[in-house]
């Protein structure tokens, strides 16, 4: 056991211990001190002075019924038996330790910046919830509203679908930590935009949607080169979108695409005339499919003429004229009857020579594809005419019998042919005359004439 020094032991026993008993009473002195004017820490082997006593749990003297004696009292906050920081409880007793508590607790584990007590993290403060100053910049986690910000997504740097993170801040001032909005010229694609040009159109974003331009989105975009935007499906004024180049364009015969909603029937790319399609010079029959009548001569799809009606005309075949021949010039011998050509037989014959009944593509015009007639001036031998009398009206002449004269017209004159035919000098003519036999009123005279008998 440690003894007080001589100084020490007659400052605490002078007043009671004679002088001149020094020496006996140096065992009675140190009884008095440490009995009545200190403190014997057994279980850290410490003297505590009077007034003071041991903490419980740490090797230090603390005044009696101070911070230290493992007992709340008042005014402590807290009491753990030692004065050392850092442990939940602060040297002084007067701090658990707690981040919140309005005091500044530096040795705490974790030690602490600042503290705001129930200020902590609240807009406008500069303590945060866990007792370290705050930067108040974009992704401290907390919503600074005092410096501009609506939101703030933490410090992970990742935008979500309600706020834009702190990379915004790249872009420009005042977007970082705010509510996402198509315009401010960042792209948050947890929001669901694709882009952002800060409104305006470009040829690859569509600046009031945020959205990648794409035609049938129904925002005209020019600069990506539309003209149009109706929606994804054809309509009369626009191109829907069917993955090419004229999507979203004005419909334009020549195109190369049909737009059936513009009344095109086809379309063909640069315009030309093709076997099937009227080109893009067609007019009103432009991009339409070729037809008879149209009034549009196709001649990519064979035509030699096309009337407005379809209907027949003296140089055209209209419409209801077979496949081959209609829209084609009238020609005797086409196998078809066009009565405004004034044709009135066909001869349906191979090259449209002669037939029994009418004359073929060789006749003379006026009388080709008429109806055979003796005395038309055309010797058809296929009706079985041998001659032509070419008189006017088709009377008998010299040499040949006209139309009057049965089963002989357009037959030489011959005696005995049945017809009497003056023109060739008869005066009768009974068939098969051969004399004036018995019976018989004409005979066959040398120059093989009908004379009558006399």
């Amino acid at each position: 056991m440690r003894l007080m020094s001589k100084k020490h032991w007659i400052r605490l026993c002078s007043a009671s211990i004679a002088v001149v008993a020094m020496v006996a009473a140096s065992t009675i002195s140190g009884s008095c001190a440490l009995d009545s004017k200190t403190t014997l820490c057994e279980q850290f082997d410490l003297r505590c002075k009077e007034g003071q006593e041991c903490a419980v749990k740490e090797a230090v003297c603390i005044p009696i019924g101070g911070c230290g004696n493992n007992h709340l009292d008042p005014g402590e906050k807290c009491d753990d038996g030692n004065v050392t920081s850092g442990d939940g409880c602060s040297a002084d007793c007067k701090s658990d330790e707690t981040c919140g508590n309005n005091i500044v607790d530096d040795k705490a584990a974790p030690s602490e910046e600042c503290d705001d007590g129930p200020s902590n993290g609240m807009p406008g403060d500069n303590c945060d919830f866990d007792c370290h100053l705050r930067d108040r910049a974009c992704g401290n986690g907390m919503v600074d509203l005092d410096v501009g910000e609506q939101c703030d997504p933490g410090v992970n740097f990742e935008d979500t679908k309600d706020c834009n993170s702190s990379r915004a801040s790249a872009v420009g001032p005042n977007i970082a930590c705010r509510v996402p909005r198509c315009g401010d010229g960042y792209t948050n694609m947890m929001a669901g935009e694709e882009c952002d040009t800060s409104g305006d159109l470009t040829a690859g974003c569509n600046g009031i949607s945020c959205k990648f331009s794409v035609c049938g989105d129904h925002i005209q975009n020019k600069d990506a080169g539309e003209q149009c935007d109706n929606g994804s499906a054809d309509t009369v004024g626009c191109n829907g979108n069917h993955g090419s180049s004229i999507d979203c364009k004005f419909p334009s015969c020549g195109d190369g695409y049909t737009n059936m909603a513009a009344g095109e029937e086809c379309d063909s790319t640069d315009g030309p005339d093709t076997p099937t399609c009227n080109g893009k010079t067609a007019g009103i029959a432009s991009c339409r499919n070729t037809r008879c009548g149209d009034n549009y001569l196709n001649r990519a799809a064979g035509e030699d003429c096309d009337s407005s009606s379809g209907s027949d005309t003296m140089t055209c075949n209209g419409r209801n004229a077979p496949d081959g021949v209609k829209c084609k010039t009238v020609a005797c011998g086409d196998g078809y009857l066009n009565m405004a050509a004034e044709e009135q037989c066909e001869p349906n014959t191979p090259d449209g020579k002669d037939s029994p009944s009418c004359n073929g593509k060789n006749a003379p015009d006026g009388v080709k594809c008429k109806t055979v007639a003796c005395g038309d001036g055309y010797l058809n031998t296929a009706a079985g005419e041998q001659c032509e009398p070419n008189t006017p009206d088709g009377k008998d002449s010299s040499t040949c019998n006209g139309r009057d004269a049965g089963n002989a017209k357009c037959q030489p004159a011959t005696c005995g042919d049945g017809y009497i035919n003056s023109a060739a000098g008869e005066i009768c003519d009974t068939k098969d005359n051969v004399g004036c036999g018995s019976g018989t009123l004409c005979q066959k005279n040398g120059m093989n004439q009908c004379k009558q008998c006399n």
